[in-house]
């Protein structure tokens, strides 16, 4: 790659192909924190929503825990996973398949009549949403 000044790289361009477009840094850096403010906010919100499921469940508070636990455990699982998934030729079509996903699980988590129910949506939904 060239570059029109050291350091430069946002105006880079590979060398073979000059149809390709330059690199977008501000694009990628824009989608990438409001990613990360997204995570920050739904791991954020999981704490005080515990007391919320106990009471809506009539879960004693180590059950109702694992609403928080169970996220943060998938999430970790997932996201690599996910992630190699959307590399490589078909990441429009994972992309798409990941979005019914997670509007799958939020239906879900939306009409539990039960926590296992609840926690199975719960866990679909926002860790395929961590994707990237």
């Amino acid at each position: 790659m060239t570059a029109d000044a050291v350091g430069d790289w946002a105006s880079a361009r590979p060398t073979g192909d000059p149809s390709q477009p330059a690199p977008r840094p501000v694009l990628f850096s824009t989608v990438l924190v409001a990613a990360a403010l997204v995570a920050a906010v739904v791991v954020t919100l999981g704490a005080p929503l515990v007391t919320v499921l106990q009471e809506q469940f009539r879960l004693s508070a180590d059950h109702a825990q694992w609403s928080y636990t169970v996220t943060l455990l998938v999430g970790a699982v997932a996201t690599p996973v996910l992630g190699r998934v959307t590399d490589g030729r078909h990441m429009r079509g994972a992309a798409v398949a990941i979005a019914a996903l997670v509007a799958i699980g939020c239906l879900l988590s939306a009409v539990a009549g039960s926590f296992g129910v609840f926690l199975a949506g719960h866990c679909r939904a926002w860790r395929c949403a961590s994707w990237r």
